[in-house]
């Protein structure tokens, strides 16, 4: 997406994309190829010369269906107007590795079409469109391909909500919309795009999804020797503000890594017990309320005064721990897919978390100027020590919201 290509540096923008929530995972199976052409899942595929010149076998061939993808327009991958359709997919091992063939025109063979690798390794992304259209279709998808089995696992990596591109733009988005200087708050920074939501299951995540990709974009960051902020722009209602399992789980993690901050979304249920939801309610979590920024209440005039910004009425606070610690713009203006086009205006803490990650990413890269190491309690203290109290608004334990 234009906002999310490069950085203000010319380096890519996303560096790696993973898929821990499962959905798109394409179940392969051994796949036979006789002069060109091959039955994958019922699907009669021809042109695969082209894969014969490439690899020997074996081969495996899978299927990408829409239909569990949920309704369009983000389930309808190729643009059509419904959500029905399947792609097949062929897998093969060239010398220089595992690479992946589909059906991106419908037309049937693969002829056409390009081997395509791991979005880590090349930075290769596809789509699918209607066999009428030129233009790229409407859901942009990367690849995962593991190598460490026969076959390999595969997945494809993509956003069928537009939230997750929607905050990542927030965050560090850089040349917006392709508008010069349209900038998130950390523009220089680059994204690990790590997928933990399943929409085909109605967007639900699960706890193992979380800490794998946790622990991912750790490992990804210590093996580089590179800082990093977590931002999960996520949360689940509580019961009892603390008692979550995962709550436990992420405070696990940032014991485990102290130079990691851990940035999240208070949730949007408003005032009261249990209103702020899992994980922003652990403790070592930076959590983060909504303020309803004066801008989209009344545009700015000359000689009239601003309309503050207001604390979002929908924001989560005021429950059995002391949580949010921060508040910061839960409503703004960022990028979203191409099936998506027409929202990219969205409210809620989602919106408000980026904006302290981004923050905190400057802050980070303040002290590495400097060849400071700062663990991420003192940049978490940082922040709360500098925001601005909202007069007459009080949170969880008697604590100011700030911003």
């Amino acid at each position: 997406l234009p906002g999310l290509a490069t950085t203000t540096t010319g380096d890519s923008k996303i560096v790696d994309e993973r898929d821990f929530s499962g959905e798109g995972h394409i179940a392969l199976a051994p796949l036979s190829v006789h002069d060109g052409v091959a039955i994958v899942h019922g699907h009669r595929l021809t042109g695969l010369g082209r894969l014969v010149r490439l690899a020997s076998p074996p081969y495996f061939g899978g299927v990408f269906r829409e239909l569990p993808l949920g309704t369009p327009p983000a389930s309808d991958v190729n643009g059509d107007g419904d959500g029905t359709d399947e792609f097949p997919v062929v897998v093969a091992r060239a010398s220089d590795g595992w690479f992946v063939m589909t059906d991106t025109d419908g037309d049937g063979s693969l002829d056409d079409e390009r081997a395509l690798r791991d979005f880590e390794v090349v930075r290769d992304t596809f789509t699918y469109r209607a066999a009428a259209d030129t233009g790229p279709g409407p859901l942009t998808i990367a690849l995962n391909i593991t190598a460490d089995s026969t076959p390999p696992s595969v997945e494809f990596v993509f956003d069928n909500m537009g939230h997750g591109s929607h905050v990542a733009g927030i965050a560090a988005g850089h040349n917006l919309f392709g508008v010069d200087g349209f900038d998130g708050v950390a523009p220089g920074a680059q994204l690990l795009a790590l997928k933990v939501a399943n929409d085909a299951r109605g967007g639900i995540s699960v706890s193992g999804a979380v800490l794998k990709a946790m622990n991912y974009a750790a490992d990804y960051a210590a093996r580089r020797g590179i800082p990093l902020v977590l931002n999960l722009s996520f949360g689940v209602g509580n019961v009892r503000e603390g008692d979550a399992a995962i709550d436990s789980l992420v405070n696990q993690f940032a014991l485990k890594h102290p130079d990691v901050p851990f940035v999240t979304s208070a949730g949007n249920d408003g005032p009261g017990l249990s209103t702020v939801t899992f994980p922003g309610s652990s403790d070592y979590a930076v959590t983060v309320c909504a303020l309803f920024p004066g801008v989209f209440a009344r545009l700015p005039e000359p000689g009239v005064r601003p309309v503050p910004d207001q604390l979002g009425w929908w924001s989560s606070r005021g429950g059995e721990v002391a949580k949010p610690d921060l508040c910061a713009p839960g409503v703004a203006y960022s990028n979203v897919p191409r099936w998506h086009t027409g929202d990219e205006v969205i409210s809620g803490t989602s919106m408000a978390a980026p904006q302290i990650a981004g923050a905190i990413a400057l802050l980070q890269s303040a002290m590495a100027q400097e060849r400071r190491r700062v663990r991420s309690a003192a940049l978490r203290r940082a922040l709360v020590v500098t925001a601005t109290p909202l007069p007459d608004v009080i949170c969880a334990a008697g604590r100011l919201v700030i911003r």
